[in-house]
């Protein structure tokens, strides 16, 4: 409520100021209005550079998308959200440890509790992705304890299931499931999770699910394919391998797009 009083404020004094300027001389409420505006435009310059660069990055353009947010993050009115979405495109680009700084940078001007949350959660990306996944996973229990949500679940969930704590990582995506049971990261985690410890039905069951919610995650069919192939459906099997070659991998996933390929042309031949 005090950041939308002072927005309001910050809009409605210069406005006030500009109407009383007019009417005591137009030239001087003209020339009022005009520093008005080139102040605004100076001043949000960093949200246009973001918006560019979000603009690029849909497009597929990376390196151009890394130039507008490296400019929107340098501005001093620049947010904690811009600079966070710096690191993260570094981090998709392996700069890990410009990453890194990045998004601890962000992390201290966080105003509040979602941008806390936001810095946190790719923080923990960059350490998984730099080998330091004990950190990562401690970093992610100790969000779970101040935050329930999904993006938390979804994160924490997976990083148990790609260190090998398959108990613990069951344990935790069902709770997971009984908190959001339509959430494709929380399905897929605990698909991947059965599939794992060989409860191929109970994942298939899972993945099924997740096959009416368009996943665009490769690792998604890539491991529903394994599951169908452990159940003996072949032909099905085949189907959805092919589907995972349309999909990217995951940022942190181990699976790479040859391990989808080569599984499928060795089903396919066999």
């Amino acid at each position: 409520m005090n950041n939308l009083w002072f927005a309001l404020l910050r809009i409605a004094v210069p406005v006030i100021l500009i109407i009383i300027a007019f009417q005591f001389n137009t030239w001087a409420g003209w020339g009022l209005l005009v520093v008005y505006v080139l102040v605004t435009v100076y001043m949000s310059r960093s949200r246009w550079y973001a918006a560019r660069g979000n603009m690029e990055y849909t497009k597929g353009n990376k390196e151009l998308a890394l130039q507008y947010f490296r400019k929107a993050a340098a501005d001093p009115n620049a947010s904690s959200q811009m600079i966070c979405s710096l690191g993260y495109l570094l981090l998709t680009q392996g700069h890990w440890e410009e990453a890194e700084e990045t998004i601890k940078k962000a992390r201290k001007k966080a105003k509040d509790r979602q941008d806390v949350l936001n810095a946190e959660l790719n923080l923990s990306l960059v350490l998984w992705k730099k080998g330091e996944h004990q950190e990562a996973i401690e970093l992610l229990q100790k969000l779970d304890n101040e935050y329930k949500n999904t993006v938390v679940y979804g994160n924490l969930g997976y990083f148990l299931v790609l260190d090998g704590r398959l108990e613990e990582a069951l344990a935790y995506n069902l709770e997971a499931y009984d908190f959001n049971s339509g959430s494709k990261s929380i399905l897929d985690n605990l698909a991947q999770t059965y599939y794992l410890m060989e409860e191929y039905n109970k994942a298939k069951e899972i993945y099924g699910k997740l096959m009416t919610m368009d996943s665009t995650i490769a690792e998604t069919y890539y491991y529903y394919g394994l599951t169908l192939l452990a159940l003996n459906e072949k032909e099905k099997a085949v189907e959805i391998l092919k589907k995972a070659m349309e999909y990217e991998v995951s940022l942190i996933s181990p699976i790479t797009k040859e391990d989808i390929r080569e599984k499928l042309e060795q089903v396919s031949a066999s």
